[in-house]
């Protein structure tokens, strides 16, 4: 089960069941409503790899360090949501992650 945001509103809640994609963990706004913030934590050959758990609006005032639970709570999610297989992987993704989150990504 995904975390419920930390900074709800009525209209945030409204947003969600509308829309069947994300939302920002912090605000709790839909991806449809607000634009997410990007951070690229991976550049494979081929792959752009980025998570996006706040909105543009959440993510600028906050310090770094205040962002990472947020990231930290995604990442569980997605642990939470993938086969047993794919968590080795995901924890070998965590401190990419939380290095670009505290650089300012």
């Amino acid at each position: 089960m995904r975390a419920e945001p930390t900074h709800d509103s009525t209209l945030a809640r409204m947003s969600r069941v509308v829309s069947r994609r994300g939302w920002c963990y912090r605000c709790g706004w839909s991806w449809d409503d607000v634009e997410p913030h990007r951070t690229t934590y991976s550049m494979a050959p081929g792959a752009l790899t980025a998570v996006f758990p706040l909105c543009e609006k959440c993510w600028a005032p906050m310090e770094p360090s205040g962002r990472l639970p947020y990231y930290r709570s995604l990442w569980l999610h997605w642990k939470s949501s993938v086969p047993e297989h794919d968590h080795l992987r995901l924890h070998a993704e965590w401190p990419r992650i939380e290095e670009v989150v505290l650089a300012g990504g």
